[in-house]
């Protein structure tokens, strides 16, 4: 019965040793995951900041984007109508000329707005050479 008491004491003492080092373990484990986890929740923080960052500034260049489409389409307003106004004032002179001077097919204007001169050979040569322009 002492021998069976030794045993069961040694056996008992054997079971508290591995029951400590289990809990060790354990502790080790969980400081482990512990730091673990803060090290993700800081990188997480992180991802946070730049995630946060980053849409401000991609925010702030799409309303600059809009600005500056809104710029180019005021301008470009303001070109088709400055083409239409000088349009304009080329179908008033075109119209002048014909009323002043009589059928259009006089005009100097051929179609497109372009000035088409008659040229006409001078009998005295000039400095532009032996040519003169004939708006007549």
């Amino acid at each position: 019965a002492v021998v069976s008491t030794q045993s069961t004491g040694a056996a008992l003492g054997d079971c508290r040793r591995q029951v400590e080092s289990i809990k060790e373990r354990s502790i080790l484990k969980e400081r482990s995951s512990t730091t673990r986890i803060d090290e993700l929740e800081a990188q997480l923080g992180r991802a946070t900041t730049t995630q946060t960052q980053l849409k401000r500034l991609k925010d702030e260049a799409e309303k600059r984007s809009q600005q500056r489409i809104n710029e180019m389409r005021e301008r470009l307003e303001q070109a088709n109508n400055t083409t239409r106004s000088m349009q304009n004032y080329v179908n008033f002179l075109k119209q002048s000329y014909s009323s002043v001077f009589g059928d259009s097919n006089t005009s100097p204007y051929n179609g497109g707005g372009r000035l088409s001169p008659t040229y006409k050979r001078s009998p005295s040569p000039t400095r532009h050479g032996n040519l003169s322009f004939d708006m007549s």
